[in-house]
């Protein structure tokens, strides 16, 4: 099969530019990172599918201040290895996708 040359003319070629513009546009304001917001929201979701209640009721579970939670999940203090496994086993969540949730890692690419 021989190639084909396609000629494009610059009416195809501007609206093709903008739709790639928007898209660059759109990637480069979503960061590769959960915001401070995003983590807060994931946590309280995941709380709210499991039952726990309260911040209290979820260091009940791990054994972590409720205050030092609060600092892991609005990105004010980073966890220390020794929490990372208690709070993934109460929130059932893995540790990846734990410290995905704590803005640690970057999200996955779908």
């Amino acid at each position: 099969m021989a190639a084909q040359t396609v000629y494009l003319t610059r009416s195809m070629v501007e609206p093709m530019s903008s739709v790639l513009e928007m898209r660059r546009v759109s990637v480069l304001k979503r960061s590769s990172r959960y915001s401070a917001e995003e983590s807060f929201d994931w946590l309280y979701a995941k709380m709210n599918l499991l039952g726990i209640g309260t911040l209290d009721d979820l260091a009940e579970l791990t054994g972590i201040d409720k205050g030092t939670l609060s600092r892991y999940f609005r990105q004010e203090r980073r966890p220390s290895i020794d929490v990372v496994a208690p709070l993934s086993t109460a929130l059932q969540v893995s540790v990846e996708t734990l410290l995905r949730a704590l803005g640690a890692l970057d999200r996955k690419r779908v």
